[in-house]
């Protein structure tokens, strides 16, 4: 499951030059933005008991929450996890035969949502 926020300067400002001198601190405010939304997106991940290996230290459950992640690709961000089944707890399963299959826990688009604003606000004066 991934997010994309793209944008694209070359319809709003068509000039390379301009686009060059924007285009830093516009993706330093978004990569920013989107560092926070990593951050509240792997609080909110739900986590369970899960098993233990015989090391009593290790840590129980988890694996979501810890493979949250982000990256860029030119002018695009993504948030995802590597665990598998993230994309299943954001959005549920549909059950077989009648079964009840897994309801949704999202946990990736409230933290999009919680921080789209802050980040617009962020780009503000700068575009």
């Amino acid at each position: 499951m991934a997010f994309n926020y793209k944008i694209n300067l070359d319809n709003m400002l068509g000039i390379p030059e301009i686009k060059a001198k924007v285009m830093v601190p516009v993706m330093t405010k978004l990569v920013i933005g989107v560092q926070n939304m990593v951050r509240d997106a792997k609080k909110d991940s739900p986590v369970r008991g899960g098993h233990r290996t015989f090391n009593p230290n290790q840590r129980i459950g988890g694996t979501n929450r810890q493979s949250i992640s982000w990256k860029r690709e030119g002018d695009t961000l993504a948030v995802f996890t590597t665990s598998g089944y993230g994309g299943y707890l954001e959005v549920g399963t549909k059950g077989r035969n009648g079964g009840r299959g897994m309801p949704a826990r999202p946990y990736i688009f409230p933290a999009y949502e919680r921080n789209k604003t802050p980040i617009m606000n962020s780009l503000r004066g700068l575009i």
